[in-house]
């Protein structure tokens, strides 16, 4: 299941940016600079998610010590 939702995640990120360089071929700046937002938030929440399965498996160590 993970894996699928890592090989979604990419492909959603992919489609974005192509999405983006698109907009900025057709000179339409404003939907670029949205399409970037949603690049910004994904990475974050990405960032995020990890972050807290880190935070996880610590204190998991931490309680069989």
């Amino acid at each position: 299941m993970k894996k699928t939702l890592r090989i979604l995640s990419i492909t959603a990120f992919v489609l974005i940016c192509g999405n983006i360089l698109w907009n900025v071929s057709q000179g339409e700046v404003l939907d670029a600079i949205l399409d970037l937002g949603f690049v910004l938030l994904f990475l974050l929440s990405h960032c995020l998610i990890e972050l807290s399965e880190i935070a996880w498996l610590l204190r998991e160590k931490e309680r069989k010590q």
